[in-house]
């Protein structure tokens, strides 16, 4: 029954591993696509992997007025898969539906116009043929607004509940979560072309962001200065737990022959 019991366990903890999002280690010497696209900020607008750490030893931080820190930059900006032979496919908008990231307002965030939680923008870049669009999310439009994000200097961490708005509708009140909108607008056909995460326009040169953590479609990109060693990928979790559940089984069919021996 004990045996019984560690390979169920076993099985459901190897089952969890495979289930795990393949982690992609962001770092300053292995960028994996991400770009700070120059042409795209603006008022002194930039942003960079710096060591303000989350989980690990850094995250990206994004400076006002406006910049744009972007997954596919560095192969043509939100290239379209539909078109553009040598564009990256991101795959399909409806597999986004996991959608999540961690960001904190820096305490140094001072921006001259607005709220500092105004600062903090991301976007996913769409194509449904050769149209291109965009679901954007702004902490002003989530469920209770700023008053529902955490203080200066503490991480938010969203979930599959956050909500965007449609960029093409030109109505920033009308959000939906990625389901939502998959299931509204008939997406299924949809390509991802792009991510990017900074801060939007107008919000002066003082806003300071800082994203870590970003899970799109079963990937989650972890930035920081340095990539941490010795660290198990899910694959290797699920051979290590396989293997320590074979040595217990076989401790205990040795203990049972010897008491039978005496």
């Amino acid at each position: 029954m004990k045996f019984v019991t560690l390979a169920l366990v076993t099985t459901s903890m190897i089952a969890a591993a495979a289930q795990a999002n393949t982690v992609v280690q962001v770092t300053p010497g292995n960028m994996q696509g991400w770009e700070d696209v120059l042409s795209e900020s603006s008022g002194g607008g930039s942003a960079g992997i710096t060591a303000v750490p989350y989980d690990g030893n850094g995250s990206v931080a994004a400076h006002g007025d406006r910049d744009r820190f972007v997954l596919n930059g560095a192969i043509g900006l939100y290239g379209n898969p539909n078109v553009d032979s040598w564009a990256i496919d991101l795959g399909a908008l409806s597999s986004f539906t996991d959608f999540s990231f961690s960001y904190m307002i820096d305490l140094a965030s001072a921006p001259t116009n607005v709220d500092p939680l105004y600062g903090p923008a991301l976007r996913i870049v769409f194509y449904q043929g050769t149209v291109k669009d965009e679901l954007v999310f702004e902490q002003a439009y989530q469920a209770g607004g700023y008053g529902a994000a955490a203080a200066k200097g503490l991480w938010n961490v969203t979930d599959s509940n956050s909500t965007f708005y449609l960029k093409s509708l030109n109505n920033e009140n009308n959000q939906k979560t990625m389901a939502g909108w998959m299931a509204s607008q008939g997406f299924g056909a949809a390509r991802v072309g792009g991510i990017y995460v900074g801060v939007g326009s107008g919000v002066g040169s003082g806003v300071f962001v800082h994203y870590d953590n970003i899970i799109a479609a079963g990937t989650e990109y972890k930035f920081d200065m340095s990539a941490p060693g010795g660290v198990p990928e899910p694959a290797s979790w699920a051979m290590m737990i396989t293997g320590f559940g074979l040595v217990g089984a076989t401790m205990r069919r040795r203990k049972g022959n010897v008491a039978r021996a005496i």
